[in-house]
């Protein structure tokens, strides 16, 4: 698990270019949040910050029963998104 001061939402904002953690939300779509997530290990976080994460990206709240159920479901829900955005165009 990770011990930085750094959790994973401002990892992510960070990776992202996002200045405020509130920019991040807006992100969903973006094609480096989805190639971050990839690159970041489940296990270095908290199953409450997957969870927070999910919530705060999606604005769904739900639970999981691991790490990298909630991982897998963020990336799901960010490739969905990715999908949606292309065939709009």
């Amino acid at each position: 698990m990770k011990t930085g001061a750094m959790g994973l939402l401002d990892i992510l904002a960070a990776k992202n270019g996002c200045m405020y953690l509130s920019n991040l939300a807006g992100t969903g779509s973006n094609m480096f949040l989805f190639h971050h997530l990839y690159e970041i290990s489940a296990q270095d976080f908290s199953l409450r910050e997957w969870e927070d994460a999910v919530s705060y990206l999606t604005g769904q709240n739900r639970t999981f029963a691991d790490p990298e159920q909630a991982k897998q479901y963020l990336f799901g829900c960010t490739l969905n998104q990715r999908a949606e955005n292309h065939e709009k165009r």
